[in-house]
């Protein structure tokens, strides 16, 4: 699956290399019922998120 053709500043707005491009993820359907997941805290937005407003 790849992204649709508008979504080429993706690359550029993340400083991607020119043969990169962006994948989208989709998580779909249910986990099973024995299912074990560890018990992680969620992680903050700022944690894990960076706004670039191109100021040095």
């Amino acid at each position: 699956m790849s992204p649709p053709n508008p979504m080429g500043f993706v690359g550029e707005l993340l400083n991607r290399a020119k043969n990169e491009d962006a994948r989208p993820v989709l998580h779909v359907g249910y986990p099973a019922p024995d299912v074990q997941v560890p018990g992680l805290q969620r992680q903050t937005l700022g944690e894990v998120f960076q706004i670039d407003t191109g100021e040095p």
